[in-house]
């Protein structure tokens, strides 16, 4: 049995056990150590011999000895009580290599803390994830097994997963002591196979290589598919710099590559917006345009008609020079209409026969219109701050944040993603 902590800098140590039988668990750990150190090689060695007890694999307690095999002190000091998971799967390997003669010898990296040292102990999250399963690769053999907590699942890139199928190496993300002392006693505890003969042999090897083949071809395929759904996820936070982006090796063979070109595609595809105010004065008679910019004065009442080419989700705010702000699409105040808009239809706003009416407040108004393929989320969380859903005199926090996210889109369609719509139109306000 052979184990390796990982450390958030890279790099990685042998953790040498001893198990001495006892009347009760008892837990030394050898060397200069941090009281942190002592803790997480506690509960990691009680966690697993209470899970392993639980579950009936094993008959005895033990005094254990945990020694970290590394001559550098600051490992130590970087260390803290990342290794809790680490401390349990070893003693777990060295109890069960002990108590039962089928035993097959593994090899493996563990990371994450532990919250006690009970038998439902909980893996918590920790730091460096990507720095340690460097380390990891760097240390394991072909077919080696990492333990890492679920909670950082997230953190590891395309390019950690593939470079681990590469190498055969099992990833297994794990909540509680005991789905990780579950999962490598089922590894350890696997009956050894008789003796094979030279054909057997290459069988065994051809279904080996198979295994990990189809293994790698998954890891990539849902590699790709995590992509997919994170540029999509990434598109509706309006974030759009991925787009278009460098795909994984082989993604162009799989079928999930269509997703990606679907989004892609969404993103290119020319998105039309034609948009006009139109005005009346508070006497009857429309407003005069200066230098083309229409002049509105206070109590003259405006409306905006705005048509889309295609189907798309549509924002539309009004920002005056003051920094208040009024939500004018989607507002179920001003009209029945919601998102997503159908291509080919006009629109008003407000709908019927209203009209919007102008405040006694001077200034520019500034109509800002945005659409997409995709919902905005991150406008619809700012919209839902609003004090009054829709409009606000002293938001003007809020209003700026909306302006600069709505600038994103403009960037974007300037940048070449013409499926993706940023419209103004100016008035002056007399």
């Amino acid at each position: 049995m052979r184990a390796y902590a990982l450390f958030s800098d890279g790099t990685s140590a042998h953790l040498r056990v001893e198990l001495d039988a006892g009347p009760e668990p008892k837990v030394f750990l050898l060397g200069r150590t941090s009281r942190e150190l002592l803790l997480s090689a506690e509960r990691g060695a009680r966690a697993a011999y209470f899970t392993l007890r639980r579950r009936g694999l094993l008959r005895h307690p033990y005094a254990t000895f945990f020694e970290i095999a590394s001559a550098e002190e600051r490992t130590l000091a970087v260390l803290g009580e990342s290794a809790g998971l680490c401390f349990a799967l070893a003693f777990a390997a060295h109890a069960l290599g002990r108590e039962h003669p089928q035993a097959c010898p593994v090899v493996f990296a563990a990371t994450g803390t532990l919250r006690s040292g009970t038998v439902d102990a909980e893996v918590g999250a920790v730091d460096g994830m990507e720095a340690k399963f460097a380390a990891a690769l760097a240390s394991l053999p072909l077919g080696a097994w990492i333990f890492f907590p679920a909670a950082d699942e997230a953190e590891l890139t395309d390019a950690t997963r593939v470079a681990a199928a590469a190498k055969g190496i099992h990833c297994v993300a794990v909540r509680t002591v005991d789905e990780a002392v579950g999962a490598l006693a089922q590894q350890i505890l696997a009956r050894r196979a008789g003796g094979r003969s030279r054909w057997g042999r290459w069988v065994a090897a051809g279904l080996t290589a198979t295994v990990m083949l189809v293994i790698g071809w998954t890891l990539l395929w849902l590699a790709e598919a995590g992509r997919a759904v994170r540029l999509a996820g990434a598109a509706r936070a309006g974030n759009f710099g991925d787009l278009g982006g460098q795909r994984l090796p082989l993604a162009r063979l799989l079928p999930i590559d269509g997703r990606l070109r679907a989004l892609e595609e969404q993103a290119r595809r020319e998105l039309n917006l034609v948009l006009s105010l139109h005005s009346r004065s508070a006497g009857g008679v429309p407003s005069a345009d200066v230098e083309g910019m229409p002049q509105l004065a206070a109590g003259d009442r405006y409306r905006l008609a705005l048509e889309p080419n295609r189907d798309c989700y549509l924002y539309a705010v009004q920002i005056d020079s003051w920094g208040s702000g009024t939500v004018l699409f989607p507002n179920a105040s001003l009209t029945a209409e919601r998102n997503p808009l159908r291509g080919g239809h006009r629109y008003w706003l407000p709908d019927g026969d209203r009209w919007l009416v102008l405040d006694t407040r001077p200034g520019k108004e500034t109509i800002v219109v945005i659409a997409a393929p995709w919902p905005a989320e991150d406008l619809e969380a700012l919209f839902a701050e609003l004090p009054s859903g829709i409009a606000a005199a002293n938001a003007e926090d809020l209003f700026g944040a909306i302006s600069q996210r709505a600038a994103v889109r403009k960037e974007a369609r300037l940048g070449g993603l013409r499926g993706i719509v940023y419209e103004e139109v100016l008035f002056a306000h007399r």
